[in-house]
């Protein structure tokens, strides 16, 4: 149901956006009923961002939420973004939007090629961790089995001894 506007004037009350005009002083309200629609726009538009992942979302949908203080369908979608969400990410967005109006932006460029290079090294910690761990594995292994190996000879020699 697209909402109802009240008149500037103060006397035109709930006029549907069929109406047009205000009855009382004949004001055109189109642009009113525009803006009353736009934070519905926007929760729309966010969220069709956030399904496909986008950093992009993060605009409309705080804008969304902004327009309408305490809507939980608004919230609720900011919400689910920001958590699904990766800070990094949502910082060069920031910063790509920042290079897009402006691509000699010093200050920018820096920030785009130094999380890029965060994300590298995350990356990489991750593949030497996992290395790592199967290493760790292998070295158990091997350490028991010389030490079983170690064992066995001892064993053989005392016996030998003995006998």
């Amino acid at each position: 149901m697209p909402p109802t506007v009240d008149c500037p004037c103060g006397f035109g009350k709930d006029i549907p956006p069929e109406a047009g005009r205000c009855h009382a002083c004949g004001a055109d309200l189109g642009p009113l009923h525009r803006l009353a629609g736009l934070p519905a726009r926007l929760l729309a538009d966010g969220e069709r961002l956030a399904a496909e992942h986008r950093p992009e979302a993060l605009l409309p949908l705080a804008m969304a939420a902004a327009c309408t203080p305490g809507s939980p369908p608004a919230c609720l979608a900011l919400g689910r973004f920001l958590e699904a969400m990766d800070p990094a990410a949502l910082a060069r967005a920031c910063y790509e939007c920042v290079l897009a109006r402006d691509p000699e932006n010093a200050e920018a460029r820096e920030a785009v090629a130094r999380l890029a290079g965060r994300h590298r090294a995350r990356r990489r910690h991750r593949l030497t961790r996992g290395m790592i761990r199967r290493y760790k594995i292998r070295q158990t292994f091997f350490a028991w089995t010389i030490y079983g190996l170690l064992l066995g000879l001892l064993l053989g020699f005392a016996i030998a001894a003995i006998s």
